[in-house]
């Protein structure tokens, strides 16, 4: 369950949400003025949550602040919007190397459902599948690794002040909604 939240920063009314509140955890989303992104809160964990936890009213204060960096963010993802794009456009950028890697994806689901087939059709030993199974996995695990350093990269070069901070997916989308527009 969500909980809306608001704070007025530079005489600006910020509106979120607080998506996430556990024990450990604490995330903020923001939505409106500017909308897409989100923020958590350092995780706590189990040994320290006897003293301290989210679920207590001192966190509502903690989101409060939260949304606030969170606005500030965004105002700084905006105002660099248009960099933004073209970096993540330009020949050979983030968009054609996450293209190359979805492609690399696309084709390595296609040989597991070709193996799979060929162990239905008796065409292949079961332990030859779960060898090429085995293989195949690997590729595709490199694939999501090369594709989060991909993403990581992105943010670290383009915004390094906020590099930690920031979902590379939650950046992505948002330019792409912001470029589809």
């Amino acid at each position: 369950m969500s909980t809306s939240i608001s704070v007025i920063t530079n005489g600006i009314r910020v509106h979120g949400l607080i998506t996430h509140r556990s024990h450990s955890d604490l995330t903020v989303a923001i939505t409106s003025p500017i909308a897409g992104f989100s923020l958590g809160a350092s995780h706590i964990p189990y040994f320290a949550r006897s003293h301290k936890n989210y679920l207590d009213s001192q966190s509502d204060g903690l989101a409060t602040e939260l949304l606030e960096a969170l606005y500030g963010i965004a105002c700084y993802v905006l105002a660099r919007k248009e960099q933004l794009q073209e970096a993540r456009l330009q020949p050979s950028g983030l968009l054609e190397a996450l293209g190359n890697i979805q492609t690399e994806r696309a084709s390595i689901t296609h040989k597991k459902r070709a193996a799979k087939k060929q162990l239905a059709e008796g065409k292949l030993a079961q332990r030859d599948y779960q060898g090429l199974l085995k293989e195949l996995r690997r590729e595709d695990e490199q694939c999501q690794s090369l594709e989060s350093t991909q993403k990581a990269e992105f943010i670290r070069h383009c915004l390094p002040e906020c590099c930690d901070q920031l979902c590379a997916d939650e950046l992505l989308q948002w330019l792409q909604a912001e470029h589809n527009q």
